[in-house]
């Protein structure tokens, strides 16, 4: 009984004694718990909102300096959140969605970007068509036209916008928009299917969004490099090929890139504000992008906004100029784009299907010309308009060879005539001609370059009062 006294005596010493340790003491003791002990007190926490998702992440301007390791930050009324650290990021886990975010502190504060893709689930499309619905309580369906104004809506943001980018995709691919309505119990029954064409186009959508949003502000208008020839371009759902096509046959000449850049100018206190001027255009166009609008249009792989401000704005365009917007399919069209981007005058000449030894040499002539003169020039299919980016002479104007590329951006086999593709390794069976795509580039022999291309759009060699064209 004695020596138990004892042992409980000394015990009771040790814990008295350690109110008597010095406080740095004690915090030297307490930051060499193990990792999934260690606390840290956020005496002065700061609330960052994600403007995207609009999750609100707690930070601090007094965290203490350790290794990276997970630990949990406390704050007066404040939910705890798991955190892995790394040196100067936190990335935060929303318990409710798993999703994860990034502070990366600087000087002027912490801003946030997202670390991983938002995870396109059937759960968060049906809370996205809970939430569109919701905004319209009295409206059993929507109209197309509801959709479409809902996509100039700078608030909405994220999974939601997302979803309606999609929906606006859809109305773009119907042969009557006008007629479409959706209801909420039919999207839901839509997006329950993971193979649905709908569900599909809101993991682009989703994808597209994700993407500019995760880059740094500074990146979010022209991407991490600058545009130059080897900026990939890739098509969606709109019927944009003859504006695509020009952007890639500028982006292909040597001062193209800046002169694309300089056509963009940003307002001042506006972050997603931007002017644009076409140097084939008098006036100048205000587009307020929206993040529904980003994943609508065509975009640049891991290019930020710029694509989508020109797109919107040659749209735009359109509607002030009243252009049917049935010609947009039509391959002449590419003459107005070329001219839109370029500011001076194009033309689009037929290639006949059995061209004589002279109209191929006009041709290889006329290629050659654009080529050396750093002049944009273009090449279309019956439905489809691309860009002639290179050309390899041969003994012969006909065993010439030229290079092609086209707005997709894909890789795998594509077939002109046709208007169709294959991701096959090898050449498909179905009738040719066929030619092999590396990110839209291929070639075609000249005297091939008639089965399946039609028209070919250039700017006119003017001698004098002498103008060379092409038949």
């Amino acid at each position: 009984m004695k020596i138990q006294n004892i042992f409980h005596l000394v015990f009771t010493m040790i814990i008295a004694g350690i109110s008597f340790i010095p406080s740095g003491f004690a915090r030297a003791i307490h930051t060499t718990r193990p990792p999934h002990q260690t606390h840290i007190i956020a005496r002065h926490p700061v609330a960052a909102v994600h403007h995207t998702t609009q999750h609100r992440v707690v930070t601090t301007h007094q965290e203490h300096k350790v290794a990276p390791h997970t630990t949990r930050i406390r704050t007066a009324g404040v939910k705890p959140k798991n955190i892995v650290r790394t040196p100067g990021k936190t990335a935060a886990i929303n318990h409710s969605s798993g999703k994860i975010k990034v502070i990366t502190h600087q000087k002027s504060g912490a801003t946030l970007t997202a670390s991983k893709p938002l995870k396109p689930t059937p759960l968060a499309a049906k809370r996205s068509i809970h939430s569109i619905f919701a905004d319209h309580p009295k409206e059993k369906s929507l109209s197309s036209s509801q959709v479409i104004d809902m996509t100039k809506n700078r608030k909405i943001t994220g999974q939601k916008a997302a979803m309606i980018a999609a929906l606006a995709v859809q109305i773009n691919d119907a042969k009557h928009p006008e007629r479409l309505r959706f209801s909420e119990a039919g999207l839901l029954k839509k997006f329950s299917d993971k193979n649905s064409n709908l569900y599909t186009a809101y993991k682009t959508t989703l994808n597209k969004i994700h993407q500019t949003n995760s880059l740094p502000p500074s990146q979010q208008l022209f991407g991490p490099k600058k545009l130059s020839a080897n900026t990939k371009i890739i098509q969606g759902n709109a019927n944009d090929c003859y504006l695509l096509s020009s952007i890639n046959s500028k982006l292909n000449t040597r001062n193209g890139p800046k002169q694309l850049e300089k056509m963009i100018t940003r307002i001042k206190g506006e972050p997603n504000k931007f002017k644009v001027k076409f140097p084939g255009d008098k006036h100048s166009e205000t587009i307020s992008l929206t993040q529904s609008e980003i994943g609508m249009y065509s975009h640049v792989e891991k290019g930020g906004k710029w694509l989508a401000i020109l797109s919107l704005a040659e749209a735009k365009r359109r509607d002030r100029s009243d252009v049917d917007p049935e010609i947009t399919i039509k391959p002449g069209y590419q003459t107005q784009t070329m001219h839109l981007l370029n500011g001076t005058n194009y033309t689009t000449r037929h290639l006949a299907k059995t061209p004589t030894a002279q109209q191929t040499t006009n041709l290889q002539k006329t290629i050659m010309h654009a080529l050396h003169t750093e002049t944009p020039i273009g090449i279309s299919t019956p439905d489809h308009a691309l860009s002639i980016i290179g050309y390899k002479a041969g003994a012969t104007p006909s065993s010439g060879v030229v290079t092609i590329k086209n707005p997709w951006g894909t890789s795998g086999w594509y077939n002109p005539k046709r208007g169709a593709s294959s991701s096959s390794s090898s050449e498909p069976k179905s009738p040719g001609p066929w030619y092999h795509m590396t990110n839209g580039v291929f070639t075609v022999p000249m005297n091939q370059i008639n089965n399946g291309f039609v028209f070919i759009t250039y700017h006119p060699v003017t001698t004098k009062s002498k103008t060379t064209t092409t038949s």
